[in-house]
């Protein structure tokens, strides 16, 4: 809070309705619902790994608890993401170069601008689901960032000669369960703009959007080519003179990632019986006071 900008104060204050006395009553019993959570048991999460939840849900704290029940759940069980060791994380890190940007620079409303190029993961040959797991990951470490909590993303999503092949591979069942995921990813996404969508998968967009909420669908644009990004971002630093992606612009944020793992791997689950999206463990259901 203390290195926060007058810029980001006044977003904290107008449009999530921060204020010191709210956070602290709202980290205190974020930890108080913790401890008496039935499944969830963490050792130790620090107040930026609580806040993230918080900020994004505006202090709504049934959706906030929510959040963290789901994709705890899912990381932990089912993904297993914090159980990558740091050696491989290194290797992922070498391999997600090309597939993966975020802009060192934020644009004019604070906004990290993040860039996922299908065609590099299909090149990679990793799967959609490998390429959640590690997007998941990602996305949970930028969020250790203040400013992002504050201001959220930009997603852009390049599909530019994605081949029929990989889209076979891709089932519709992962696009929705991932898709229900996201719903309740702790995330600002402010605009979501996809790139080069083909053909074949614009049936696929279509039932996808069904998954959507309506604020989601309205910052949801779909474009041809990236040259008409200008229209809705600066892309100054995002695409060089032949609108090709400039890679020396993009942020390196491998310590945001290890400290996402050191709080996951803090966490002890036991929600072996219960459905991801099962709600268990409410605000209302712990007796908070």
């Amino acid at each position: 809070m203390n290195n926060l900008s007058q810029f980001y104060l006044e977003k904290l204050k107008f449009e999530i309705g921060e204020n010191e006395n709210k956070r602290k009553q709202s980290l205190d019993h974020f930890r108080e619902w913790l401890t008496k959570h039935p499944f969830i048991k963490s050792k130790e999460i620090d107040d930026l790994g609580l806040l993230m939840y918080l900020r994004p849900k505006k202090y709504k704290m049934d959706e906030s608890f929510e959040s963290y029940e789901v994709l705890t759940k899912y990381f932990v069980s089912q993904l297993k993401i914090y159980e990558i060791s740091d050696d491989k994380m290194e290797q992922i890190f070498i391999q997600m170069k090309s597939s993966f940007y975020v802009l060192k620079n934020r644009d004019a409303e604070g906004r990290r601008v993040i860039v996922v190029r299908i065609k590099k993961i299909e090149e990679q040959n990793i799967s959609f689901i490998e390429f959640f797991k590690i997007f998941a990951l990602f996305i949970d470490g930028l969020h250790f960032e203040e400013e992002t909590q504050i201001s959220g993303v930009v997603c852009i999503v390049d599909f530019s000669e994605m081949s029929f092949d990989y889209f076979l591979k891709t089932p519709v069942e992962d696009l929705i369960y991932s898709i229900n995921l996201v719903k309740h990813y702790p995330v600002r996404i402010k605009l979501a703009i996809i790139i080069g969508l083909p053909s074949f998968a614009n049936k696929i967009l279509k039932i996808i959007s069904q998954y959507l909420s309506e604020k989601i669908k309205s910052r949801l644009i779909v474009i041809d080519k990236a040259i008409e990004l200008n229209i809705f971002i600066d892309t100054t630093e995002l695409l060089n003179d032949n609108y090709e992606y400039n890679e020396d612009n993009f942020l390196d944020f491998k310590e945001n990632i290890k400290r996402a793992l050191k709080n996951g791997r803090n966490i002890e689950i036991n929600l072996n019986d219960i459905k991801v999206f099962e709600k268990v463990g409410s605000f209302r259901k712990l007796e908070i006071d």
